[in-house]
């Protein structure tokens, strides 16, 4: 059986390299996504220990005598710093999740490319597997019709030469 050769090989070869670069691009946007969402995370912690830590002075009875108005203001800049700090990580995040939706929606389009032609390819090699068993089913039946009319045409032959040795010919002796 001769071998089943796909001829858009070259085209199945590339789909599957778009569909693992998107992959590859997937798996970078989701990293992404999730180093924003771990400094806003952490970011949000730092502005709750802030808070915590001037409410526990201001809760003690106001503000201690050891903690000086520059301290207070400082806290506050650190706040409002924390606070468009997370402002613009949360924009941040919703562009990396959206590119994530856009690496996915890729790759779901690169994938159905490959399926297809790997579908289409697994029609051909069936068909060519068909067409290559009738074929050698043909040529099996091309061999036993031309020993049978080989074997009949030797049999004839040796009939007209004579009787065959072994069988009587009705003429006796």
């Amino acid at each position: 059986m001769r071998k089943f050769e796909f001829p858009l090989q070259s085209a199945l070869d590339l789909r599957r390299r778009e569909e693992e670069a998107a992959i590859g691009r997937l798996a970078m946007a989701r990293r992404i996504a999730d180093t924003i969402r771990a400094e806003l995370r952490q970011a949000q912690a730092r502005y709750d220990e802030l808070v915590a830590g001037i409410r526990d002075r201001e809760g003690s009875g106001g503000p201690a005598p050891d903690l000086r108005l520059g301290e207070i203001e400082h806290a506050h800049r650190c706040l409002r710093r924390l606070r468009e700090s997370m402002a613009r990580g949360h924009v941040r995040l919703q562009q990396a999740d959206r590119e994530c939706e856009q690496c996915r929606a890729d790759l779901l389009v690169a994938a159905q490319a490959r399926e297809t032609l790997e579908q289409l390819a697994q029609r051909q090699e069936a068909e060519h597997r068909r067409s290559e068993g009738r074929r050698e089913q043909r040529e099996l039946d091309e061999a036993a019709i031309s020993r049978h009319c080989r074997l009949r045409d030797d049999n004839r032959a040796a009939t007209a030469a004579g009787a065959l040795p072994g069988h009587r010919t009705g003429v006796q002796a």
